[in-house]
């Protein structure tokens, strides 16, 4: 075995070392955050339930942001009625 052999093999060594360290530091962040990285279907299912339910509320605040203006707008045109009906009364 020649010196370049050597280094070819540290070289591999380091590179599959340095993989494994990254792959531990994300299982460690990922358990740092709650998410079990050994089982990851159930963290994506996990993950689509919190968009549909973000969409969801998301739905809800425009329909009732919808129906308050509406009530708001009603409310208006109904004072706006009633005076004109006040003043038009002999």
């Amino acid at each position: 075995m020649d010196h370049e052999e050597i280094r070819e093999i540290a070289r591999e060594a380091g590179r599959e070392g340095s993989r494994e360290a990254g792959r531990e530091g994300a299982r460690e962040v990922l358990k740092a955050l709650g998410i079990d990285a050994e089982n990851p279907r159930e963290a994506q299912e996990d993950f689509i339930f919190l968009r549909q339910w973000r969409k969801g509320s998301n739905a809800m605040k425009t329909r009732v942001m919808g129906a308050a203006i509406t009530v708001a707008l009603s409310a208006i045109a109904f004072a706006i009625w009633t005076g004109i009906k006040h003043t038009l009364k002999p």
